[in-house]
């Protein structure tokens, strides 16, 4: 089967979590689009920029990961690749406490961090994954239907032609 490019963003201040991530997902045969975590905190951000810009232009889709801290750059990502009508899965990263209640707001952590995010987010537009495993069965999921959308796209116009 062929594999998807997948561009996963996140936070800077998690960029390790992220990186981690990251690598499960190759070590699943898929591709990243872009590697952030490489980037420096200051200088570079016009190539940066040109570079993430690129990447969601090329992915297949996006893993939006939310945790308890905030980013402009997750936004960005998020409005641009749902502009350009690609699929986009939230992923919850754990904050290694007990995940269960949030006792300041009594939701759940889960909920507390959507809550915290873009009307994207709160909307719940997209599919919401608190797990490995269920991330690894989307992308298997997605890459089915990927590769059905590019057979169809091949079988029509065999028939466009004849």
């Amino acid at each position: 089967m062929s594999k998807i490019t997948i561009y996963v963003t996140g936070s800077w201040k998690n960029r390790s979590k992220i990186k981690n991530i990251m690598e499960e997902i190759e070590s699943w045969g898929h591709n990243i689009a872009v590697d952030w975590t490489k980037h420096q905190e200051k200088g570079g951000a016009r190539q940066y920029a040109e570079e993430d810009i690129k990447g969601l232009k090329e992915c297949d889709c996006l893993i939006y990961c939310i945790d308890s801290n905030h980013s402009r750059g997750k936004n960005f990502e998020l409005g641009y690749i749902t502009a350009l009508g690609k699929s986009v899965v939230i992923y919850t990263i754990p904050s290694g406490e007990n995940d269960s209640i949030v006792p300041s707001t009594g939701m759940s952590y889960i909920d507390s961090l959507i809550d915290k995010e873009c009307i994207f987010i709160r909307a719940k537009l997209y599919p919401i994954l608190d797990s490995i495993n269920e991330l690894r069965l989307w992308l298997d999921n997605l890459e089915i239907k990927l590769l059905l959308s590019k057979t169809r796209q091949k079988q029509m116009e065999g028939y466009l032609t004849v």
